[in-house]
């Protein structure tokens, strides 16, 4: 899991009215990983799942120019920094 994962998440919480930051009430605290308010540690673990099941398919190796395949490795690593998969 990358944090850029974890940062969209927390974005999407924050601008649906989930409170993430320490509190009283524990919501926002992460403990080992997980969050202290149920609500929320479900809505990660969905979060998670839902990054899991994407799988884009790259086009397949081709001669080509060296900007292309920098290119290629670029999408990988931005798709892998989302939490996305590929093939």
């Amino acid at each position: 899991m990358s944090e850029k994962m974890r940062d969209g998440f927390e974005s999407w919480c924050l601008a649906n009215g989930y409170t993430l930051r320490p509190a009283e009430t524990n919501c926002g605290i992460i403990i080992e990983g997980d969050y202290g308010h149920p609500t929320v540690q479900i809505a990660w673990q969905a979060w998670q799942a839902s990054r899991a099941a994407l799988v884009v398919e790259l086009p397949g190796a081709i001669w080509c120019s060296l900007a292309y395949h920098e290119a290629i490795n670029d999408v990988k690593e931005a798709l892998d920094d989302a939490g996305v998969g590929y093939k």
